[in-house]
């Protein structure tokens, strides 16, 4: 039996690895298919094969930084 790793990287962890790097920007469809050189109907139809969509995305990342902040301890709810 023989195990790989696949070197393939999903377009949906290509697009949260621009938004995890900016976060605090106001992200849009169109600033991504503008990155990424395509249009926004391609990125959405990217997203869609991969049964995701760029909202949930962006809420994914959102998510996942405010769990690292509070995990750090050092963070405040309000």
């Amino acid at each position: 039996m023989t195990l790989f790793r696949s070197n393939v990287t999903l377009f949906s962890d290509r697009i949260r690895h621009v938004i995890g790097d900016e976060l605090h920007k106001c992200w849009r469809l169109s600033h991504i298919a503008d990155l990424f050189n395509i249009s926004e109907i391609t990125v959405r139809k990217r997203l869609e094969a991969e049964n995701t969509t760029f909202h949930d995305i962006i809420l994914n990342c959102r998510m996942n930084k405010s769990l690292e902040l509070i995990s750090q301890g050092d963070a405040h709810i309000n």
